[in-house]
Formats: structure tokens, C-alpha cells, sequence
């Protein structure tokens, strides 16, 4: 690693670890172990090692199984691999390794927390890779029935698989890469971004479709998609004060970014503009009522947000307000701008308006309970659907095509067995991905994703996984792949849905 501090951890961390092994070995001697790790929480705060064997499963499936819940054989096979219950974790957490002189985990700034706990789960994975390579855990047939990994509290499946890959020969590692994969997973994907980011809300694009931004918990990123490369990671409205992100829209050359806040907060009445100079200058807008959504010209010369007010404020690039307009009765958390700037509409759980963006004033308004929108790339017809349904009343089942011109509604999209959630127009305007939910009076994850021809409404391709909700889509027509928000699981912040179907 380099280092003598980071040479000094490892020396340390891997007696510790051998330490508290050579004690279990000692005193069960016929234990068949098939585990070897480290416990964490999953910032690094602390390491110590644990064990797993057959004997030591055993003990733990039966106390389990007297409880009445599961049988010996159920609860073996779910505690197989739960580090916590083996009757050894109680002796092996006295080998805990702190790290001192370290920096306090729980007084850093975010990137200097990112920056920390990468070092310390590189500490342990560096020791665990020495012992491996000094035969302390066997080596050839012997080897091959263990598995090594790292095992960190509240994390993922990905996250304990990324270090387990770095730590087996590839015949373990497969073998452990399949236990507890999810099932019923449909369509491919991969991701692309920083790790562990639990929420992506929404994306912006640039006109050419290529550069991507996210707002997120706990940052704003800019993505050039063409490499795939991460170009910004930045924290809002700044490093040492940062609030979580709900929206995010962008200038048509990719210039000016604007973001609001996720929620209340100390920054619940603010959002934030981002014009790009040698590295991005920040400025912080106050508003009377939390904003609801925000838009950005194409052309970059006006920015628009919505308010719990229900009214649309339009605000010059520097932060000063243009006009504000009455609209809405409720929230307004749905808006979309055509391609050439010159309409933009919003929407609600009760209504619809549609303004130009000459002058402001309303072209129409239609009752309907759409709060997701988006515009044909032609601008003639606008599609919508509803995430949130006014209390005590259902939501549409369907997406309603819209005529710009008039506001009549032209005909409704539907997916069978679902409902739609959130809605978005392929740049092609042939396609639209929708996010949706099954259609059940219970709850329902909104984690079914559809890509449905637009003119005659059937589906052409699926993409479902252990995502807790959709949240936004992007499409690439340069990657034949759609850039998909989620919540839930830590996902990164570009799940990328490979669609055949988008190939020119």
C-alpha cells in the first residue's frame, strides 16, 4: 500500500485477525470451517474477525428452529452466512481493531468520509489478501472450500461481492456470487457511477443526449456518457452543509444546471444554480414556498420552478426573479419544456396547465390527475401519468396522451396487470419508458419497468430487479441503453437498461 502508516495498520490488523482465529481453531478443533472475514460496520469504524463452520451453524440452526419458526434445515441455509449469529462472534468481537490515530469516521466531511472508509476496507482487504497468500487459510482443494469476504453492516449484496471478487480464487467467488442472487429479475443492466448512493430522483440531459445529470442523496452528478465518465460529484449547497436532491434540470448545452432540494430541512425554501466556469460556481436561491420542480431553457436564459403554493416563478440565470404566475391548487411536481423552449407545462393531482413561454400566460387548463410529464420531441402532444394520487382517491391506471394544442385528451396508454407511475419520451418519440407498479389495492414497489411502442402501445421490452421504486429515465441513443433512477438497495447512480430494441 505503500505507506509505513498504511503498512502498520495492515501488520496490526492481521495479527489481530489471526489471533482471534488461532483461538476458535484451538478450542473447537474439529469445527469444518467454510468462512473466513472481517465484520465491519460499513464505514470501517471498527474490524474484527469472524468464523464460519458446520459445527458452529448447527448450534445455531437449532436454537433457531426451537424457537418454531423454521425447521434446522430452513434456518441453516438463511444463517449459512450471517456472521453475527455464529456462537463464535461473541468471543471473536474482543479482537475489535479501531484504527487509532485514524481520523474520527463521524466528524468528516463526505468526501473526506469517502476518502477514509475506502482506506480502511482496503486495509482489511489488503491483510486478508497476505494471510491468503502465506497459506494461512490452505491452499488448492483445502483453499477452495472456503470463501473470504468482508462482511459491513447495513450494505448490499454488490457491495459484499466487490470485495469478496478481490479476495477469492474465481472458482469461489462464482460459487459465492450465486448465493442469494436475486430472483425474478428481467431485462440486463449494469451501473455506472460513485458507489452507494441510495436514492437517484431525477435526471436532466443535455440536447445532444449525452451528458447526463443526477440529482441524488447526497450529491449533484454530471456524467459524460459517451466513455461512460463521471465528470462532477458535488455536494449541495456545499460540502459541509449538504441537503439531499429531488430535481434536477439543464441547459440544452449541458452550461447551466439547476437542482432543488429533496424535502424540508434548513434548505426546504432554496434551490441551487450551476453555471460552469472553470469548475461550477454555486448560487443559492431563497424562495418563499419549498419548490415542487424545475426546468431549464434549452437555450439556458430562464430557469423555472413550481411551488407548494402552486404557482410558477420564473427566475433569470443569476438567481433574480422574472415573474411569478399563479396556476396550480395543489403541488406541482410535474413540468416538462419543449425542445425549442417555447411552451412548458405542469401539472398536479388535480390538473394540467400548459404556458407559453413567451409571455407566461396559460394556453389551458384541463382537470386531470397527472404529476409526471413529458413532451413528443415534436412538441404536439404531451404525455403524462400520476405518481401521487390525491388522498382517498386512486390513481390512473393509465398514461393520457394530450394534444398540446388543445388539451384534449387523444387516447390513454396502458400496460395490462399495472399501473403507470412515471413516464418518458425516447428522443425518436417512437418509445416511451414508463415506470410502473402492479396493480394491486396493497402496496407495490413502482419497480416494473416497461419500454412500449408509442403509436401502437405494446410492450417491446422489460427490465425488473430488487429496486424499491423508479424513479426517472434517461434515454442514450449512442449506448442503446436507458439510463434508469432508483431508490432503494444502493444502487449507482446510472442503472443502464440495455435495449436491443433502441438499436438505429
Amino acid at each position: 500500500m505503500g505507506k509505513a502508516d498504511d503498512r502498520a495498520d495492515v501488520e496490526r490488523l492481521k495479527k489481530l485477525l489471526t489471533e482471534g482465529w488461532k483461538l476458535i481453531l484451538s478450542t473447537f478443533p474439529d469445527e469444518q470451517v467454510y468462512g473466513f472475514g472481517i465484520s465491519t460496520n460499513d464505514c470501517g469504524k471498527y474490524m474484527y474477525p469472524f468464523v464460519l463452520g458446520e459445527k458452529g451453524l448447527a448450534q445455531a440452526a437449532a436454537k433457531h428452529a426451537a424457537k418454531g419458526i423454521y425447521t434446522e434445515d430452513v434456518a441453516a441455509e438463511k444463517l449459512r452466512w450471517s456472521t453475527g449469529v455464529s456462537p463464535y462472534a461473541q468471543e471473536l468481537i474482543k479482537n475489535a481493531y479501531l484504527f487509532e490515530g485514524r481520523p474520527d469516521i463521524y466528524g468528516l466531511s463526505p468526501t473526506a468520509l469517502a476518502r477514509e472508509v475506502h482506506y480502511r476496507l482496503k486495509v482489511g482487504c489488503t491483510a486478508l489478501k497476505e494471510l491468503d497468500a502465506e497459506s494461512f487459510f490452505g491452499a488448492g482443494p483445502q483453499r477452495e472450500c472456503i470463501t473470504l469476504y468482508i462482511q459491513g453492516g447495513d450494505v448490499n449484496r454488490e457491495w459484499i461481492l466487490k470485495w469478496a471478487k478481490k479476495l477469492n480464487p474465481p472458482i469461489v467467488y462464482e460459487r459465492f456470487a450465486k448465493i442469494g442472487a436475486p430472483q425474478g429479475t428481467v431485462g440486463a443492466f449494469t451501473e455506472f457511477g460513485t458507489k452507494k448512493v441510495y436514492e437517484t430522483e431525477r435526471y436532466a440531459q443535455s440536447a445532444d443526449k449525452k451528458l447526463i445529470a443526477a440529482a441524488t442523496q447526497y450529491h449533484l452528478f454530471l456524467f459524460d456518457t459517451t466513455g461512460p465518465k463521471q465528470l462532477l460529484a458535488k455536494a449541495l449547497p456545499s460540502k459541509e452543509d449538504y441537503c439531499s436532491l429531488g430535481g434536477v434540470a439543464m441547459s440544452g448545452d449541458g452550461e447551466l444546471i439547476a437542482a432543488r432540494p429533496f424535502g424540508g430541512g434548513r434548505h426546504g425554501k432554496e434551490f441551487f444554480i450551476l453555471r460552469r466556469s472553470k469548475g461550477w460556481d454555486v448560487t443559492t436561491v431563497q424562495l418563499k414556498q419549498s419548490p415542487m420542480a424545475v426546468a431549464v431553457s434549452p437555450s439556458g436564459d430562464w430557469i423555472a420552478v413550481t411551488d407548494e403554493s402552486g404557482a410558477l416563478n420564473i427566475f433569470e440565470t443569476t438567481g433574480v426573479l422574472r415573474i411569478s404566475r399563479a396556476g396550480h391548487a395543489h403541488w406541482p411536481r410535474g413540468i416538462a419544456v419543449t425542445s425549442d423552449g417555447g411552451k412548458l407545462v405542469t401539472g398536479d393531482s388535480r390538473s394540467v396547465i400548459l404556458w407559453n413561454t413567451a409571455d407566461w400566460l396559460k394556453a389551458w387548463k384541463i382537470e386531470l390527475m397527472i404529476d409526471s410529464l413529458d413532451f413528443h420531441p415534436s412538441g404536439q402532444v404531451i404525455i403524462g401519468s400520476c405518481r401521487y394520487a390525491r388522498r382517498r382517491t386512486a390513481e390512473p391506471k393509465s398514461a393520457s396522451i394530450i394534444d398540446a394544442h388543445t388539451g384534449k385528451v387523444i387516447r390513454e396508454l396502458t400496460v395490462d396487470g399495472y399501473r403507470i407511475g412515471h413516464v418518458r419520451f425516447s428522443p425518436d418519440g417512437r418509445h416511451v419508458a414508463c415506470a410502473m407498479r402492479a396493480d394491486c389495492e396493497g402496496y407495490s414497489g413502482t419497480n416494473v419497468c416497461a419500454l412500449v411502442e408509442f403509436e401502437s402501445g405494446r410492450v417491446v421490452d422489460w427490465l425488473k430487479s430488487n429496486f424499491e421504486q423508479v424513479r426517472d429515465f434517461a434515454f442514450l441513443p449512442h449506448r442503446c441503453e436507458i439510463a434508469v433512477a432508483v431508490f432503494g438497495h444502493t444502487r449507482r447512480p446510472l442503472v443502464l437498461w440495455k435495449c436491443d430494441t433502441l438499436q438505429p
